[in-house]
Protein backbone atom coordinates (compact mmCIF):
# COMPACT_ATOMS: atom_id res chain seq x y z
CA UNK A 1 0.00 0.00 0.00
CA UNK A 2 2.80 2.34 0.96
CA UNK A 3 4.18 1.61 -2.94
CA UNK A 4 0.97 2.47 -4.62
CA UNK A 5 0.96 5.65 -2.04
CA UNK A 6 4.60 7.22 -3.26
CA UNK A 7 4.02 6.16 -7.01
CA UNK A 8 0.35 8.10 -6.48
CA UNK A 9 2.58 11.13 -4.95
CA UNK A 10 5.35 11.04 -7.58
CA UNK A 11 2.83 11.49 -10.59
CA UNK A 12 0.95 14.24 -8.76
CA UNK A 13 4.48 16.32 -8.08
CA UNK A 14 5.51 15.28 -11.56
CA UNK A 15 2.07 16.51 -13.00
CA UNK A 16 2.47 19.70 -11.19
CA UNK A 17 6.27 20.57 -12.84
CA UNK A 18 4.22 21.00 -15.91
CA UNK A 19 1.85 23.03 -15.49
CA UNK A 20 3.02 26.41 -15.15
CA UNK A 21 2.93 28.52 -12.71
CA UNK A 22 0.35 31.46 -12.60
CA UNK A 23 -1.32 34.03 -10.81
CA UNK A 24 -4.46 35.94 -11.48
CA UNK A 25 -2.08 38.82 -12.92
CA UNK A 26 -0.74 36.05 -15.68
CA UNK A 27 -4.14 34.94 -16.25
CA UNK A 28 -6.08 38.49 -16.71
CA UNK A 29 -3.08 39.64 -19.28
CA UNK A 30 -3.78 36.68 -21.49
CA UNK A 31 -7.16 36.87 -21.79
CA UNK A 32 -6.70 40.73 -22.33
CA UNK A 33 -4.33 39.77 -25.19
CA UNK A 34 -6.79 37.15 -26.51
CA UNK A 35 -10.17 39.71 -25.84
CA UNK A 36 -7.70 42.45 -28.51
CA UNK A 37 -6.69 39.66 -30.75
CA UNK A 38 -10.53 38.65 -31.42
CA UNK A 39 -11.58 42.25 -31.56
CA UNK A 40 -8.81 43.13 -34.17
CA UNK A 41 -9.80 40.20 -36.05
CA UNK A 42 -13.29 41.37 -35.65
CA UNK A 43 -12.52 45.12 -36.93
CA UNK A 44 -10.18 43.70 -39.78
CA UNK A 45 -12.42 40.72 -41.13
CA UNK A 46 -16.03 42.92 -41.34
CA UNK A 47 -16.26 46.48 -39.36
CA UNK A 48 -13.46 48.22 -41.70
CA UNK A 49 -14.98 46.08 -44.71
CA UNK A 50 -18.69 47.32 -44.04
CA UNK A 51 -17.65 51.18 -43.46
CA UNK A 52 -15.65 50.34 -47.04
CA UNK A 53 -19.03 49.35 -48.91
CA UNK A 54 -20.43 52.23 -47.30
CA UNK A 55 -17.84 54.83 -48.77
CA UNK A 56 -17.73 53.36 -52.24
CA UNK A 57 -21.85 53.89 -52.04
CA UNK A 58 -21.30 56.88 -51.12
CA UNK A 59 -18.86 57.61 -53.62
CA UNK A 60 -17.06 61.68 -53.48
CA UNK A 61 -20.79 63.38 -52.95
CA UNK A 62 -20.33 65.85 -50.72
CA UNK A 63 -22.52 66.27 -46.92
CA UNK A 64 -23.37 69.81 -46.14
CA UNK A 65 -21.64 69.99 -42.81
CA UNK A 66 -22.80 73.74 -41.63
CA UNK A 67 -24.83 72.23 -39.33
CA UNK A 68 -22.09 70.09 -37.84
CA UNK A 69 -20.06 72.55 -37.35
CA UNK A 70 -22.12 74.81 -35.76
CA UNK A 71 -22.69 72.05 -33.11
CA UNK A 72 -19.21 71.58 -32.72
CA UNK A 73 -18.92 75.44 -32.31
CA UNK A 74 -21.62 75.81 -29.56
CA UNK A 75 -20.52 72.63 -27.71
CA UNK A 76 -16.64 73.81 -27.70
CA UNK A 77 -18.22 77.32 -26.86
CA UNK A 78 -15.85 79.15 -29.75
CA UNK A 79 -15.62 79.68 -33.53
CA UNK A 80 -13.37 76.94 -34.95
CA UNK A 81 -10.94 79.51 -35.80
CA UNK A 82 -10.64 80.78 -32.23
CA UNK A 83 -9.92 76.80 -30.78
CA UNK A 84 -7.06 77.08 -28.67
CA UNK A 85 -4.50 74.14 -28.73
CA UNK A 86 -5.50 71.39 -27.00
CA UNK A 87 -9.02 71.34 -26.77
CA UNK A 88 -10.48 68.36 -28.77
CA UNK A 89 -7.26 68.87 -31.34
CA UNK A 90 -8.41 65.97 -34.02
CA UNK A 91 -12.08 66.79 -33.98
CA UNK A 92 -10.99 70.70 -34.10
CA UNK A 93 -8.45 70.04 -37.18
CA UNK A 94 -10.49 67.37 -39.34
CA UNK A 95 -14.03 70.03 -39.20
CA UNK A 96 -11.95 73.09 -40.47
CA UNK A 97 -11.05 71.02 -43.40
CA UNK A 98 -14.32 70.46 -43.70
CA UNK A 99 -16.13 73.89 -44.51
CA UNK A 100 -17.17 73.01 -47.33
CA UNK A 101 -18.91 70.21 -47.27
CA UNK A 102 -17.42 66.76 -46.72
CA UNK A 103 -17.67 62.70 -48.23
CA UNK A 104 -18.58 60.51 -46.09
CA UNK A 105 -15.46 59.09 -45.60
CA UNK A 106 -14.53 62.53 -44.27
CA UNK A 107 -17.16 62.72 -41.65
CA UNK A 108 -16.90 59.56 -40.42
CA UNK A 109 -12.95 60.48 -39.68
CA UNK A 110 -14.54 63.22 -37.30
CA UNK A 111 -16.63 60.89 -35.74
CA UNK A 112 -13.95 58.91 -35.11
CA UNK A 113 -11.59 62.38 -34.07
CA UNK A 114 -14.48 62.54 -31.35
CA UNK A 115 -13.73 59.53 -30.27
CA UNK A 116 -9.90 59.91 -29.73
CA UNK A 117 -10.62 63.49 -28.29
CA UNK A 118 -12.86 62.19 -25.68
CA UNK A 119 -10.45 59.93 -24.69
CA UNK A 120 -7.89 61.70 -24.44
CA UNK A 121 -9.34 64.59 -22.25
CA UNK A 122 -10.72 61.49 -19.98
CA UNK A 123 -7.52 60.00 -19.34
CA UNK A 124 -5.88 63.76 -18.94
CA UNK A 125 -8.54 64.58 -15.88
CA UNK A 126 -10.30 66.85 -18.43
CA UNK A 127 -13.82 64.92 -19.56
CA UNK A 128 -15.26 66.69 -23.43
CA UNK A 129 -18.13 64.19 -22.84
CA UNK A 130 -20.62 67.24 -24.79
CA UNK A 131 -18.52 66.63 -27.49
CA UNK A 132 -20.33 63.00 -28.04
CA UNK A 133 -23.36 64.98 -29.11
CA UNK A 134 -21.24 65.39 -32.45
CA UNK A 135 -22.36 62.05 -33.32
CA UNK A 136 -25.69 62.76 -34.07
CA UNK A 137 -25.25 66.06 -35.69
CA UNK A 138 -23.04 63.94 -37.60
CA UNK A 139 -25.49 61.29 -37.84
CA UNK A 140 -28.21 63.73 -38.68
CA UNK A 141 -26.14 65.62 -42.22
CA UNK A 142 -26.02 62.02 -43.29
CA UNK A 143 -29.42 61.50 -43.19
CA UNK A 144 -30.52 64.91 -44.24
CA UNK A 145 -28.04 64.67 -47.54
CA UNK A 146 -28.44 63.34 -51.22
CA UNK A 147 -26.67 60.16 -50.49
CA UNK A 148 -28.32 57.53 -51.90
CA UNK A 149 -30.24 55.59 -49.57
CA UNK A 150 -28.07 52.01 -50.05
CA UNK A 151 -25.09 54.15 -48.93
CA UNK A 152 -26.81 55.29 -46.02
CA UNK A 153 -28.11 52.25 -44.64
CA UNK A 154 -24.94 50.69 -45.19
CA UNK A 155 -23.32 53.07 -43.15
CA UNK A 156 -25.26 52.32 -40.30
CA UNK A 157 -24.41 49.00 -40.89
CA UNK A 158 -20.81 49.57 -40.12
CA UNK A 159 -21.56 51.95 -37.55
CA UNK A 160 -23.72 49.08 -35.74
CA UNK A 161 -20.97 46.51 -36.33
CA UNK A 162 -18.74 48.70 -34.87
Amino acid sequence: MLFRSQQIERNLNATGARVPATNPLTTGEAIGARAQMIRDTFREERVSPAYEVAFQSAGNQRIPVDNVIADAERIIGSRLADVPLGVANRTVRDLRELQNGATLRQLDRVRKSVNKDIAAAESAGKPLGDLLELHQSIDNAVRDSDLPMRAQLQYGNALNLY
